[in-house]
């Protein structure tokens, strides 16, 4: 079985999203002191690698804890890279061309993602990894709402530019129920398991009324 992790850890020094609750980690008992050993986290919801909801967007969508298990744990259908290396604030477009297919085809309810390699790019040239990122442009989103995923995942902060405050792309997606994976780790190393036929597990904390939900997303497969 080949397993293929795509999480980013959580730390006090992780960075959070712009304006988002740092995540503080603190250690309340300890095996030396109390016998036992307990911690307690503070973050938020969206801290580094994390599953967005329609809930996020939408006043009445959907939460997480309104969702099967099985809308977690999904084939992996298809990676997308884009012919053009992402620079700061560029809209990123769909072409046939940049998508590498698994198996020959991707079916409705799999997993579609996105490999940028932003986060090599950004510490490379000193760019600010969440104000700076690239976004995707509406009608890219648009073709991926109309192939039917079950999630989408990337490895950027958001398919939207920083100062998008209408979040575009969140809603075009989200509206179809595509739920988003935001910054997965390394998704490259997802060309390793080609021919494996992947499963993509992705199953967020069962917190009731979640918009969304940091997450430990792996793949997996024979």
């Amino acid at each position: 079985m080949l397993y293929i992790d795509l999480t980013l850890p959580i730390s006090n020094d992780a960075p959070p999203f712009p304006g988002d609750t740092p995540p503080y980690i603190t250690t309340d008992k300890t095996i030396e002191k109390d016998g036992f050993q307990v911690q307690t986290w503070t973050l938020s919801s969206h801290q580094g690698t994390h599953i967005d909801a329609p809930a996020h967007v939408f006043p009445k969508g959907k939460c997480l804890s309104d969702y099967p298990l099985s809308k977690f744990i999904r084939p992996l259908g298809a990676l997308f890279s884009s012919e053009t290396e992402p620079a700061p604030n560029l809209e990123i477009s769909f072409s046939d061309r940049d998508m590498e297919k698994l198996d020959g085809s991707f079916t409705s309810g799999s997993v579609l993602i996105f490999l940028s390699g932003w986060r090599e790019i950004a510490e490379k040239n000193h760019y600010d990894y969440f104000r700076d990122a690239p976004s995707l442009k509406p009608e890219f989103a648009e073709w991926i709402a109309s192939q039917k995923f079950s999630m989408f995942g990337m490895d950027l902060p958001s398919p939207d530019w920083f100062n998008d405050s209408n979040l575009t792309c969140h809603k075009i997606l989200l509206k179809q129920d595509i739920l988003l994976l935001e910054n997965l780790y390394h998704p490259e190393n997802l060309r390793k398991g080609a021919g494996h036929h992947l499963m993509i597990h992705a199953v967020p904390l069962s917190v009731r009324n979640a918009e969304a939900s940091p997450v430990r997303v792996f793949a997996y497969g024979e």
